[in-house]
């Protein structure tokens, strides 16, 4: 298994102030080797006993990699475990597009459907990743217009923008959200993993 030192993390949790820090993250994928994203200071020679657990065993590892060091960094509430499917954008959609989507092509593109004046979904660029800079995006659906297809034709027509100026595309949601899944399938993403992550949050006194 790989393990990663998460030099961007450890230095995120060092900001006083930042709420949230990542100390463990575990890429389950598809096909390949596992790898795991650990603070610097966290004791790498337990992250071995990442090698075989799966999300069920993830939470009590993370405590005992962990625990003791985000409290010490005045991390006061987690770790909150984030079970995710990643998938990444390879092309050929089998969806139709609504012809209500429309495109703001700026610096960091999104697209969304408009019905009667009114944006009922929009697809995003969630994240950057680090590692290899490729896009993370997101839907979001105003609950009254769901299973209509809109949040399918947004990811779909974002995916394709993106991949036309050279970028690499994934799709995140959480392994319990199959319809979520069923959007990045329809929409050309295949699947290449499970993510872990635990995430720490810092209570800030108002």
């Amino acid at each position: 298994m790989d393990i990663v030192d998460n030099v961007p993390f450890e230095i995120s949790a060092m900001d006083p102030d930042n709420n949230f820090a990542v100390p463990v993250e575990l890429f389950i994928p598809v096909n390949g080797e596992r790898t795991a994203f650990v603070f610097p200071s966290v004791d790498k020679s337990m992250v071995t006993s990442l090698e075989k657990v799966g999300s069920e065993g993830f939470r009590k590892i993370a405590i005992d990699l962990s625990d003791g060091l985000m409290a010490s960094l005045g991390y006061s509430s987690g770790p909150v475990i984030f079970d995710n499917v990643e998938f990444e954008y390879a092309g050929c959609p089998s969806c139709s597009k609504s012809e209500n989507v429309t495109a703001v092509t700026g610096e960091i593109p999104y697209t969304q459907v408009f019905i009667n004046g009114k944006a009922v979904s929009v697809a995003a660029v969630n994240d950057v990743c680090e590692e290899d800079g490729r896009l993370e995006i997101y839907v979001e659906t105003d609950e009254e217009h769901r299973n209509k297809g809109y949040g399918t034709s947004c990811v779909s027509a974002l995916a394709e923008l993106l991949c036309e100026r050279g970028k690499k595309v994934l799709y995140v949601c959480s392994s319990d959200n199959a319809a979520s899944m069923r959007v990045a399938e329809k929409c050309g993403f295949i699947k290449t993993g499970e993510r872990l992550s635990a995430v720490y949050y810092r209570e800030f006194d108002r």
